[in-house]
């Protein structure tokens, strides 16, 4: 279904073709649903359900309260979704980090999470979050973005800070492009990554220049505070995370599953989906 009928069919086959004003037609099947019987469904629901709640299973000990340093991208995602409330507008930008932000996002009306999805056109999150900000200036817009992704758009900063949209971004600082960091990690094996590494950059410090209200933490126990007062501060705000870099996305891992590893070390990561180096626990 496309409001452009030229687009349709463009990459793939289709069986039926609509052209139409996409929330019209939903509408109208929707209408035309209710007075059907359907299979029960009842057993893929379950399921469903019993796949939402595989993050928090998985991961549950970083959201202990006396959770170590550096601090686990689900313990930041799961602290961001709670500060932030039901009626945000939660924004994700970066590989592995809007992967773990969907993990934990609360998603309870439309418009409330944006994000480049599985293409991963990074650099969207701070253009998307002024947008929203513009769109529901009373609602509050967090942005959670890689620490790649954020030197996409830095300068926009600048557009939140002269615009006076108080939005909170939070920056996942594991100085690194995660993805590709495990992802080569994972196929060439450890010591051989290329372009990957970044600096421990302070990117709060960075915003702070541009006149936004700023918070470094480094600590589990901290990012909660920091996170309330950045999104009562009433002006753009940075809260730069220091997180585990050792820590590798589900995503990461089903996205390199396929391929052959380089040795057998990397064979054994792909066989462990959650693996952090046991030296480093």
């Amino acid at each position: 279904m496309d409001g452009a009928g030229e687009e349709i069919g463009r990459n793939r086959d289709v069986d039926l073709g609509i052209v139409a004003d996409c929330r019209e037609t939903l509408c109208a099947l929707a209408r035309a649903a209710a007075g059907r019987r359907w299979p029960d469904r009842g057993a893929w629901q379950e399921a469903v359900r019993a796949a939402r709640a595989l993050p928090r299973q998985l991961f549950g000990a970083a959201l202990a309260a006396d959770a170590p340093a550096p601090i686990h991208p689900f313990r930041l995602a799961h602290e961001v979704a709670a500060a932030a409330g039901p009626e945000a507008v939660i924004v994700a930008d970066g590989g592995e980090t809007a992967s773990w932000m969907e993990m934990a996002a609360r998603v309870g009306a439309g418009g409330r999470w944006l994000s480049h999805g599985y293409l991963g056109c990074l650099g969207t999150g701070m253009p998307f979050a002024l947008a929203a900000k513009v769109a529901h200036p009373d609602r509050p817009v967090v942005c959670v973005v890689g620490d790649g992704s954020v030197g996409l758009n830095f300068a926009e900063f600048d557009t939140m800070v002269r615009h006076r949209l108080a939005i909170v971004t939070v920056v996942n600082n594991d100085a690194q492009w995660g993805m590709s960091a495990h992802g080569q990690d994972l196929i060439f094996g450890e010591g051989r990554r290329v372009v990957t590494d970044l600096a421990p950059t302070r990117y709060d410090l960075a915003a702070a220049g541009f006149g936004c209200h700023a918070e470094h933490v480094e600590t589990p126990a901290d990012l909660g505070p920091a996170l309330r007062r950045a999104l009562a501060a009433g002006r753009p705000a940075c809260v730069d995370v220091r997180t585990d870099p050792h820590v590798i996305s589900p995503l990461t891992i089903a996205m390199v599953g396929a391929a052959a590893p380089a040795d057998a070390k990397a064979a054994e990561r792909v066989q462990m989906p959650y693996y952090r180096p046991l030296g480093e626990q």
